[in-house]
């Protein structure tokens, strides 16, 4: 069994939302993933934004930012998908079809 079946299932009714919510977030710090269901833990912002259409990372500088985003970004991700499963397998059928669309972990929540 994993840890994330410990967690408590939201009644369809939101029933018991308050502790639902509680028992996520203390799963979510205590696993280190606490910025990702609150939204604080931003995702990694891309050195190609606000460049023109079709940049390179020419300079050393620019190379390293864009590999450090590669990485980041990949950690972000790995991260905020965690939380994010951690919700949905909490949550019943019939609210989280609701939810499809959403990107990050902290929208689910």
């Amino acid at each position: 069994t994993s840890e994330e079946t410990k967690l408590p299932k939201l009644d369809v009714s939101g029933k018991e939302w308050t502790t639902w919510k509680v028992h996520l977030q203390l799963a979510a710090g205590s696993r280190g993933l606490a910025g990702y269901l609150d939204g604080s833990k931003a995702k990694p912002i891309d050195p190609a934004t606000g460049k023109s259409v079709g940049w390179t990372a020419t300079s050393p500088d620019e190379v390293k930012a864009v590999a450090e985003y590669e990485k980041d970004l990949a950690v972000w991700t790995e991260k905020d998908t965690k939380m994010w499963h951690m919700i949905a397998n909490t949550l019943p059928n019939s609210i989280f079809v609701r939810l499809v669309g959403k990107t990050t972990a902290h929208e689910y929540y």
